[in-house]
């Protein structure tokens, strides 16, 4: 993912880069809906090892596509050049302030997002006793509404609004999101939870990509592969800490997992704008300065 992030980078201006990294997440956002449908009805018509085979498959294909038609998008160096263990090639990312913290949202935001995703099939279970077929149909809604966000719409609201605005907006919709699902505890409506779905699908749609093209705009340009796969670590730790928190929280009450999500949203959303505040200041503050 990390390497996909640079390749757009490396293709994009910093113009249409945004549009770039939405029509990345589309691609996410259709294997999203379609592959929880696939693996649901094949499940339950072929067997439980199923979906892991046509997984097997998929990727192998995409592997042997991605070997035929694309080509590389920048000329590498000579690998004994490079010394991908020496962490003092670290450096300049560690001293960028405003990219560390650009990092460090989508860290906390991932801990977020991950927290409900991992939680989400047995809230549905528990709170509505919905089964595979269900649960395939929700996730398919999810991922057709990223589809149609991160694929068209995306780039014009970002053209629109910049890229700041639709970043803090977006995590904030899906914060009340997940209160909203977490409503449904106390009011059990199919069409509330379907409401809350889009709003925090919307909203993680317009956020994600808004996010990773601002971490690109503060790195430097010949290190957009290194700036990217940072970036993915970040995010791939808060997978890691995510399930983890959601665990414990849901054992002790199944809907603090969305409670906790939003707030720590909120919070991140406050943040991005306390930094994009800043942002907006330092020009007029060299300026003084001058």
């Amino acid at each position: 993912i990390s390497a996909a992030q640079a390749y757009i980078s490396d293709i994009t201006t910093t113009s249409n880069r945004t549009r770039g990294m939405g029509v990345l997440g589309a691609a996410f956002g259709l294997g999203f809906s379609v592959g929880p449908v696939i693996g649901g009805l094949a499940a339950h018509f072929i067997g439980l090892s199923a979906p892991a085979w046509i997984a097997a498959i998929a990727a192998v294909g995409a592997a042997v596509l991605c070997w035929l038609k694309l080509k590389e998008s920048r000329v590498h160096r000579s690998t004994d050049d490079i010394n991908y263990l020496n962490f003092a090639r670290y450096a300049p990312l560690l001293s960028n302030k405003p990219l560390m913290k650009i990092n460090s949202c989508w860290f906390i935001s991932t801990v977020a997002f991950v927290a409900v995703d991992a939680s989400i099939v047995m809230f549905l279970e528990d709170v509505f006793s919905y089964d595979t077929k269900h649960v395939s149909m929700y996730f398919l809604l999810v991922g057709v509404v990223i589809a149609i966000t991160q694929g068209g719409l995306v780039g014009r609201l970002s053209r629109r609004y910049g890229e700041w605005t639709l970043c803090i907006l977006g995590i904030a919709l899906n914060g009340i999101g997940a209160v909203m699902t977490a409503g449904t505890y106390w009011w059990t409506s199919a069409w509330l939870l379907g409401i809350a779905a889009i709003i925090a699908a919307f909203g993680r749609s317009i956020f994600q990509p808004t996010i990773w093209s601002l971490a690109t705009h503060h790195s430097d340009p010949r290190e957009q592969g290194l700036a990217s796969g940072f970036f993915q670590a970040s995010g791939t730790f808060g997978r890691i800490v995510g399930p983890l928190a959601a665990g414990y929280i849901y054992e002790y009450r199944i809907t603090y997992p969305w409670f906790v999500s939003a707030g720590v949203l909120w919070i991140t959303s406050l943040w991005l704008f306390n930094l994009h505040r800043k942002e907006q200041r330092q020009p007029v503050e060299v300026e003084q300065v001058a």
